[in-house]
Protein backbone atom coordinates (compact mmCIF):
# COMPACT_ATOMS: atom_id res chain seq x y z
CA UNK A 1 0.00 0.00 0.00
CA UNK A 2 1.03 3.62 -0.46
CA UNK A 3 1.50 5.71 2.67
CA UNK A 4 2.39 9.33 3.33
CA UNK A 5 4.47 9.66 6.48
CA UNK A 6 4.28 13.26 7.73
CA UNK A 7 6.30 14.87 10.52
CA UNK A 8 7.77 18.18 11.63
CA UNK A 9 11.53 17.84 11.76
CA UNK A 10 12.18 20.96 13.82
CA UNK A 11 13.42 18.96 16.83
CA UNK A 12 16.36 16.68 15.96
CA UNK A 13 15.91 14.54 19.10
CA UNK A 14 13.07 12.73 17.25
CA UNK A 15 15.12 11.91 14.11
CA UNK A 16 15.68 8.30 15.27
CA UNK A 17 11.91 7.95 15.76
CA UNK A 18 11.25 9.15 12.19
CA UNK A 19 13.80 6.71 10.80
CA UNK A 20 12.35 3.78 12.79
CA UNK A 21 8.77 4.61 11.78
CA UNK A 22 9.77 4.83 8.11
CA UNK A 23 11.58 1.48 8.39
CA UNK A 24 8.62 -0.16 10.15
CA UNK A 25 6.26 1.02 7.40
CA UNK A 26 8.61 -0.17 4.63
CA UNK A 27 9.26 -3.51 6.34
CA UNK A 28 5.49 -4.08 6.41
CA UNK A 29 5.54 -3.88 2.60
CA UNK A 30 4.38 -0.29 2.10
CA UNK A 31 5.69 2.30 -0.35
CA UNK A 32 6.46 5.31 1.86
CA UNK A 33 6.38 8.94 0.78
CA UNK A 34 8.17 10.97 3.49
CA UNK A 35 6.94 14.54 4.05
CA UNK A 36 9.11 16.73 6.31
CA UNK A 37 7.10 19.79 7.27
CA UNK A 38 10.10 21.97 8.14
CA UNK A 39 11.18 22.01 4.51
CA UNK A 40 8.44 24.38 3.33
CA UNK A 41 9.88 27.37 1.50
CA UNK A 42 9.20 31.01 2.33
CA UNK A 43 9.29 31.86 -1.40
CA UNK A 44 5.57 32.04 -2.44
CA UNK A 45 5.81 30.14 -5.75
CA UNK A 46 7.99 27.43 -4.24
CA UNK A 47 5.75 27.18 -1.16
CA UNK A 48 2.72 26.74 -3.44
CA UNK A 49 4.46 23.87 -5.27
CA UNK A 50 5.49 22.22 -2.00
CA UNK A 51 1.96 22.55 -0.60
CA UNK A 52 0.49 20.98 -3.75
CA UNK A 53 3.05 18.16 -3.52
CA UNK A 54 1.91 17.39 0.05
CA UNK A 55 -1.78 17.45 -0.92
CA UNK A 56 -1.14 15.23 -3.97
CA UNK A 57 0.80 12.78 -1.81
CA UNK A 58 -2.15 12.55 0.60
CA UNK A 59 -4.59 12.02 -2.27
CA UNK A 60 -2.47 9.25 -3.82
CA UNK A 61 -1.89 7.43 -0.52
CA UNK A 62 -3.95 4.55 0.80
CA UNK A 63 -3.42 5.78 4.37
CA UNK A 64 -1.52 8.46 6.30
CA UNK A 65 0.85 8.27 9.27
CA UNK A 66 1.54 11.52 11.12
CA UNK A 67 4.09 11.81 13.94
CA UNK A 68 2.65 14.46 16.26
CA UNK A 69 5.29 14.66 19.02
CA UNK A 70 6.65 17.90 17.60
CA UNK A 71 3.79 20.36 17.34
CA UNK A 72 3.21 22.11 14.03
CA UNK A 73 0.12 24.14 13.21
CA UNK A 74 -0.27 22.49 9.82
CA UNK A 75 -0.69 18.98 11.29
CA UNK A 76 -4.37 19.48 12.16
CA UNK A 77 -5.02 20.90 8.70
CA UNK A 78 -3.34 17.91 7.03
CA UNK A 79 -5.32 15.50 9.22
CA UNK A 80 -8.55 17.21 8.18
CA UNK A 81 -7.47 17.13 4.54
CA UNK A 82 -6.77 13.39 4.79
CA UNK A 83 -10.14 12.77 6.45
CA UNK A 84 -11.87 14.76 3.68
CA UNK A 85 -10.11 12.46 1.21
CA UNK A 86 -11.40 9.44 3.21
CA UNK A 87 -7.88 8.33 4.15
CA UNK A 88 -7.28 6.39 7.38
CA UNK A 89 -4.78 8.17 9.64
CA UNK A 90 -2.44 6.90 12.34
CA UNK A 91 -1.42 9.82 14.58
CA UNK A 92 1.63 8.79 16.59
CA UNK A 93 3.12 10.49 19.64
CA UNK A 94 6.18 9.42 21.59
CA UNK A 95 5.14 7.82 24.89
CA UNK A 96 7.78 9.90 26.72
CA UNK A 97 5.50 12.89 26.17
CA UNK A 98 2.61 11.15 27.93
CA UNK A 99 -0.94 10.66 26.72
CA UNK A 100 -1.65 14.40 26.30
CA UNK A 101 -0.92 14.50 22.56
CA UNK A 102 -2.97 11.35 21.93
CA UNK A 103 -5.94 12.63 23.90
CA UNK A 104 -5.71 16.08 22.26
CA UNK A 105 -6.11 14.68 18.72
CA UNK A 106 -8.92 12.36 19.84
CA UNK A 107 -10.66 15.44 21.26
CA UNK A 108 -9.84 17.83 18.41
CA UNK A 109 -10.74 15.58 15.48
CA UNK A 110 -13.36 12.95 16.18
CA UNK A 111 -13.52 10.61 13.23
CA UNK A 112 -13.53 6.85 12.73
CA UNK A 113 -10.67 7.24 10.24
CA UNK A 114 -8.33 8.65 12.93
CA UNK A 115 -6.40 6.36 15.26
CA UNK A 116 -4.23 8.10 17.88
CA UNK A 117 -1.52 5.98 19.50
CA UNK A 118 1.49 6.50 21.71
CA UNK A 119 4.59 4.47 20.90
CA UNK A 120 8.17 3.76 21.87
CA UNK A 121 11.10 2.68 19.74
CA UNK A 122 10.59 -0.82 21.19
CA UNK A 123 6.94 -1.23 20.20
CA UNK A 124 6.62 0.85 17.01
CA UNK A 125 6.48 -2.26 14.78
CA UNK A 126 3.57 -3.68 16.81
CA UNK A 127 1.69 -0.34 16.83
CA UNK A 128 2.01 -0.08 13.05
CA UNK A 129 1.10 -3.75 12.48
CA UNK A 130 -2.06 -3.31 14.57
CA UNK A 131 -3.03 -0.21 12.61
CA UNK A 132 -2.36 -1.89 9.25
CA UNK A 133 -4.58 -4.79 10.28
CA UNK A 134 -7.46 -2.40 10.97
CA UNK A 135 -6.79 -0.34 7.81
CA UNK A 136 -7.18 -3.37 5.56
CA UNK A 137 -10.75 -3.74 6.87
CA UNK A 138 -11.80 -0.15 6.08
CA UNK A 139 -9.77 0.89 3.05
CA UNK A 140 -11.75 1.44 -0.11
CA UNK A 141 -11.34 -1.00 -2.96
CA UNK A 142 -10.77 0.50 -6.38
CA UNK A 143 -12.19 -0.99 -9.54
CA UNK A 144 -12.88 0.11 -13.09
CA UNK A 145 -16.49 0.42 -14.22
CA UNK A 146 -17.40 0.64 -17.88
CA UNK A 147 -20.53 2.73 -18.32
CA UNK A 148 -22.81 3.81 -21.15
CA UNK A 149 -22.73 7.37 -22.52
CA UNK A 150 -26.12 8.03 -20.87
CA UNK A 151 -24.79 7.08 -17.42
CA UNK A 152 -21.67 9.15 -18.02
CA UNK A 153 -23.82 12.12 -19.00
CA UNK A 154 -25.84 11.77 -15.80
CA UNK A 155 -22.71 11.45 -13.68
CA UNK A 156 -21.24 14.58 -15.29
CA UNK A 157 -24.47 16.45 -14.59
CA UNK A 158 -24.70 15.16 -10.99
CA UNK A 159 -21.05 15.98 -10.41
CA UNK A 160 -21.51 19.57 -11.57
CA UNK A 161 -24.91 20.21 -9.97
CA UNK A 162 -24.51 18.30 -6.72
CA UNK A 163 -20.83 19.15 -6.23
CA UNK A 164 -19.86 15.50 -5.83
CA UNK A 165 -17.29 13.34 -7.55
CA UNK A 166 -18.72 10.83 -10.01
CA UNK A 167 -17.53 8.03 -7.74
CA UNK A 168 -19.48 9.51 -4.82
CA UNK A 169 -22.68 9.51 -6.89
CA UNK A 170 -22.15 5.84 -7.83
CA UNK A 171 -21.21 4.87 -4.26
CA UNK A 172 -24.29 6.62 -2.85
CA UNK A 173 -26.55 4.80 -5.35
CA UNK A 174 -25.05 1.41 -4.46
CA UNK A 175 -25.27 2.14 -0.72
CA UNK A 176 -28.96 3.02 -1.15
CA UNK A 177 -29.64 -0.26 -2.96
CA UNK A 178 -27.69 -2.16 -0.27
CA UNK A 179 -29.76 -0.58 2.50
CA UNK A 180 -32.99 -1.73 0.81
CA UNK A 181 -31.83 -5.24 -0.16
CA UNK A 182 -33.41 -7.64 2.40
CA UNK A 183 -31.61 -10.72 1.04
CA UNK A 184 -28.25 -9.01 1.42
CA UNK A 185 -29.10 -8.00 5.01
CA UNK A 186 -29.94 -11.65 5.81
CA UNK A 187 -26.64 -12.72 4.25
CA UNK A 188 -24.65 -10.19 6.30
CA UNK A 189 -26.47 -11.18 9.49
CA UNK A 190 -25.77 -14.89 8.89
CA UNK A 191 -22.05 -14.30 8.23
CA UNK A 192 -21.62 -12.40 11.50
CA UNK A 193 -22.78 -15.37 13.58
Amino acid sequence: MKVSFIFSQTDSKFNKNYTNITSALENAGNKVSVIKLNEVSTEPEQAKKEYQKIINSIKKSDFIVIETSVQASIIGFLMSTAINEKKPILALSDEKLGKDSESFWNYAIKNKLLACKTYSLKNINEVIAEFLSSVKKIIDTKFILIISPEIDSYLEWASDNRRMHKAQVVRRAVEEIMSLDKEYKKFITSTKK
